[in-house]
């Protein structure tokens, strides 16, 4: 009897994800880089409409532990599953179930973002259905260069030390006045 009731979850997870298998998608790259601060936009997107049995989308993280970034359900975000570390930083088009546009937005990146990330579709179907991996992307996170703080430093410094130098006021400095 077990064996039976295996072979039949078996044929019943091939029969549905082959529903699923064959939907084009497009990626723009496999590697995405963003600095820390910035914002990281994940590209993935059906070619078709999408089909009328995805019912779900997430987006993951898979670097170590598995967080879930963002998901989607019916068209409406779903926040109980996400993880906190995402909160208020990542977005999704809630055009996914109408336009097939999957892209991911995480803003104020971190160090933590780095890793590999990848979206996944699962059907509308009630029960423990199988997901299908769409997309798969690494996002690199640049930190920010410490030439371009330097150099932010010594404009400082030398508009300063000029004002010194010639012991003027900023109100007198016809740097400052409009």
């Amino acid at each position: 009897m077990g064996s039976v009731l295996t072979e039949l979850v078996c044929i019943y997870s091939v029969i549905h994800t082959a529903g699923l298998a064959n939907i084009p998608l497009s990626s723009s790259s496999n590697e995405v880089a963003a600095p820390v601060g910035g914002t990281a936009v994940l590209s993935c997107h059906l070619q078709t409409k999408t089909p009328k049995n995805v019912g779900e989308v997430l987006w993951k993280r898979t670097a170590g532990v598995e967080e879930i970034v963002v998901s989607f359900r019916n068209t409406k975000t779903q926040m109980m599953n996400q993880s906190k570390a995402y909160m208020g930083r990542a977005t999704m088009s809630e055009q996914w179930l109408t336009q097939g546009e999957m892209t991911l937005t995480v803003k104020n990146i971190t160090q933590h973002d780095a890793g590999e990330y990848s979206c996944w579709i699962k059907e509308s179907s009630v029960g423990p259905l199988p997901e299908q991996k769409c997309c798969s992307m690494k996002l690199h996170v640049k930190q920010r260069k410490s030439g371009e703080l330097q150099q932010m430093g010594v404009a400082a410094k030398s508009t300063t030390q000029m004002m010194e130098d010639q012991k003027l006021q900023p109100a007198e400095n016809k740097l400052f006045t409009m």
